[in-house]
C-alpha cells in the first residue's frame, strides 16, 4: 500500500491517495467516494427530519386557552405555547395555572360561506365537557375534531382575493 519509503513508512498523504485515487489515475474512486458522502449527509438530513417531526408531532398545532381572557366564556388563542413533551391536554396555561390549554381546531370559512387565510380558532366543546355541538363563531358552521379546511381551489381563491 502506498510508494516504498525508507523506513517502510508510507505518508499519511500517500496512503490517502492511494485509498482515493490520484490524479494519475483519472480520479476514479473520487465519483465514487462524492456519491457516497452525498448519500450519507442526504440520508442523515433525512434521518433528521423523521426524528425531529416525531419527537414534536404538535408542529403546526395551534392551542386555545378556555379561561384566561376576562370573559370565561371566550377563549383566548395562545400563538406561541408549545405543550409540554409526553404531557396530555389539558394543560397548564402560562398566565393561571390551570389546566385550561387546549388543541384549537381551525375554521377556515366565513359567514357568506367563501374561505379565508387566516382561520379562526375554536374551542370544541367536548373537550371542555360542555354539551352540544361547538358552533364557529365567525361563520356560524359546526366544528369537528380535525375540521378539514376548505378544498385546495377555494382557498386559492381566497388568496387571489385577499380574504
Amino acid at each position: 500500500m502506498g510508494k516504498w519509503k525508507p523506513g517502510g513508512r508510507s505518508s499519511m498523504s500517500d496512503r490517502l491517495r492511494d485509498f482515493l485515487g490520484d490524479a494519475a489515475g483519472g480520479g476514479k474512486n473520487w465519483k465514487l467516494w462524492g456519491t457516497v458522502a452525498a448519500l450519507v449527509v442526504v440520508g442523515g438530513f433525512a434521518i433528521w427530519s423523521i426524528s425531529n417531526a416525531v419527537s414534536n408531532p404538535q408542529s403546526g398545532t395551534n392551542y386555545i386557552a378556555a379561561v384566561d381572557g376576562s370573559d370565561p366564556e371566550k377563549p383566548v388563542p395562545l400563538p406561541r405555547f408549545y405543550a409540554p413533551a409526553g404531557d396530555k391536554a389539558p394543560y397548564k396555561s402560562p398566565s393561571t395555572g390551570k389546566a385550561a390549554v387546549w388543541p384549537a381546531e381551525k375554521c377556515y370559512w366565513t359567514r357568506d360561506g367563501k374561505a379565508k387565510t387566516e382561520p379562526t380558532l375554536v374551542l370544541l366543546n367536548s373537550y371542555v365537557g360542555k354539551p352540544g355541538d361547538t358552533i364557529c363563531p365567525d361563520c356560524g358552521k359546526k366544528v369537528y375534531p380535525r375540521n378539514k379546511p376548505p378544498p385546495d381551489n377555494v382557498m386559492a381563491e381566497a388568496e387571489r382575493e385577499g380574504r
